[in-house]
């Protein structure tokens, strides 16, 4: 999985495309039910969210440092 799009400004059109292509592996991979453990700062793998939720959250705020190391 191509995680290059992770420092990206959020604003550009190579993240949000990567952003899309990294939400859909994770659920074809991860996912229970129409559940995954969100990769938001806040919830930092623990809580399980929706697509749509995942989404926003990775729009608003940035991937965890260590997710790309």
């Amino acid at each position: 999985m191509d995680r290059s799009c992770i420092g990206m400004p959020r604003n550009t059109p190579e993240y949000l495309l990567g952003l899309n292509q990294f939400i859909d592996f994770a659920f074809t991979n991860g996912a229970i039910g129409d559940k995954i453990k969100c990769q938001c700062p806040i919830y930092g793998f623990t809580k399980r969210k929706t697509k749509n939720v995942l989404f926003q959250h990775l729009m608003d705020k940035d991937f965890p440092q260590h997710y790309v190391t």
